[in-house]
């Protein structure tokens, strides 16, 4: 019961930082990603899945006050794509090895980048983008990272954060990084 309060009050924060911030299209977003990470790594598929419903219809409300956002239902609908796709994602990768999740990870990386290249968008959003958007994943594998959930988290997350200090737009596996 405490963790469902906990994501139910994460998703308020996050919708009360993105709303405060003045632009409802902002990076911000992406932080919904890990209320349906650990919904669906921890809960049922029907709790995960009402949890990303409440994450959509947040997500939404902030949308629906906006002035910002002349194309809020495809924004709505690509932060909760991604949010459900990132639910998901975890779903399938506990029975893959790091060899296998780096190989769906570089994909994803990938298609990301391709996806989402500068073109694709209108002149103006394009001229406020520093450049195009790309994905940093780190991976970390059980029984190798961790046993414990909270161990393999950690890990994944420590990958997460050198495949950034190295540079961004890239996959970084733990195990790689663990001393020899």
């Amino acid at each position: 019961m405490v963790y469902h309060l906990t994501l139910t009050a994460g998703t308020v924060l996050i919708s009360f930082v993105i709303a405060s911030s003045g632009d409802p299209t902002s990076a911000y977003t992406m932080f919904y990603v890990w209320i349906a990470l650990y919904a669906f790594y921890f809960f049922s598929w029907a709790e995960a899945f009402f949890k990303v419903a409440c994450v959509a219809a947040a997500y939404g409300a902030v949308l629906r006050f906006s002035d910002a956002v002349s194309v809020a239902t495809a924004r709505w609908l690509i932060t909760v794509g991604t949010v459900v796709c990132a639910g998901i994602f975890a779903l399938l990768l506990p029975e893959t090895d790091a060899e296998g999740a780096l190989l769906v990870c570089e994909r994803l990386r990938k298609r990301v980048r391709q996806a989402f290249s500068q073109e694709d968008f209108p002149a103006g959003a394009a001229a406020r983008m520093a450049g195009p958007l790309t994905v940093s994943l780190g991976v970390a594998s059980f029984p190798f990272d961790g046993t414990t959930p909270s161990e393999l988290l950690a890990g994944a997350d420590q990958a997460l954060y050198e495949a950034k200090r190295g540079g961004r737009d890239r996959t970084v596996v733990r195990t790689v990084l663990a001393p020899a």
